[in-house]
């Protein structure tokens, strides 16, 4: 792509497929569905954090029996493509704070949305690699989001943080039973909050 100084690289296959059940597993480091002692569940998980780590990304979409297609982006100049990030929160103080802790780092672009329907607006928009959303939100809240993320094949590679001020929500048992588990709750310190994003990201 001449414009957008992207390389598109594309591997597709017509085996059995991924289930939609746990595609959104097959980055995360040591998940197999094969038996012990054939794979180390390790292949995927190192070919994101080297894409990453060279400003570019992976996106996987498959269907059960109908194969696979595995997409590489990667940028054609040197500088590094800077991760996106989209912050949810209704809570604007703390959004802009949020926003500024990452932008005081140079590998984040970070635009914010004040509930669940502007984020999703925003997600048709731009697709952002990391989503760092609340949970307790007027008009559409951060799980309705994260089962938006979940439903939609072309929205799986999005990873999540799940930020909230409720501990005892039961919200937050729906969320990890819909594999979201990457959860922070307030308050919190934005140096945890940093380094939890870059622990996420492959930047550790």
């Amino acid at each position: 792509n001449k414009e957008n100084k992207e390389v598109l690289i594309e591997v597709a296959d017509e085996g059995q497929g991924i289930e939609a059940d746990i595609l959104y597993k097959i980055m995360t480091p040591f998940f197999t569905t094969k038996r012990a002692g054939e794979g180390t569940g390790l292949g995927l998980a190192v070919s994101e954090k080297i894409v990453r780590e060279h400003g570019g990304q992976i996106t996987v979409i498959s269907e059960s029996g109908k194969g696979s297609v595995f997409q590489v982006v990667l940028p054609v100049d040197t500088e590094k493509r800077k991760i996106k990030v989209l912050i949810v929160d209704d809570d604007e103080g703390f959004r802009h704070s949020m926003k500024d802790v990452l932008e005081s780092r140079e590998a984040y672009a970070v635009d914010t949305a004040p509930n669940g329907v502007e984020a999703c607006i925003n997600i048709g928009k731009t697709l952002p690699d990391l989503l760092v959303v609340d949970i307790m939100m007027p008009d559409m809240d951060g799980v309705e989001v994260c089962r938006v993320i979940r439903e939609r094949k072309d929205l799986s590679r999005i990873k999540v943080l799940v930020v909230t001020g409720h501990p005892s929500s039961p919200k937050i048992r729906t969320l990890k039973e819909m594999g979201f588990t990457h959860i922070l709750l307030k308050p919190f310190k934005f140096d945890v909050f940093l380094k939890k994003i870059e622990e996420m990201m492959g930047r550790v």
